[in-house]
């Protein structure tokens, strides 16, 4: 039996054109228990990474094919604050980093 999962998935859909970023969710409220799902759907792009400083997560950097998404739950101890992270995006030929946030409430 698979584990239910209780919380609210934010989704935050990622696309960049010629270097700009754009977030289907940018700077949102999030509760722990939630989960927050990425994805990039990157037509020139190999592969995305999410990077934290301070992670609400019990990881600090994930990477992904573009096409696949990214998803996890906001650990119970996280701390109420904002959460800066870093999306990369490889596209073969250059790297693309753009910074966004959330806050843990």
């Amino acid at each position: 039996m698979a584990a239910q999962e209780n919380g609210k998935v934010h989704y935050v859909d990622i696309t960049r054109d010629n270097g700009n970023f754009k977030y289907s969710n940018d700077s949102f409220e999030v509760e722990r228990g939630d989960f927050i799902e990425w994805s990039c759907e990157e037509t020139n792009g190999e592969d995305y990474t999410v990077i934290f400083q301070k992670t609400p997560f019990y990881w600090k950097e994930k990477e992904k094919k573009c096409g696949q998404k990214i998803k996890d739950k906001i650990k119970e101890e996280a701390e109420d604050g904002e959460y800066k992270y870093k999306v990369s995006v490889n596209d073969g030929q250059n790297v693309w980093t753009d910074d966004s946030i959330f806050i843990v409430k």
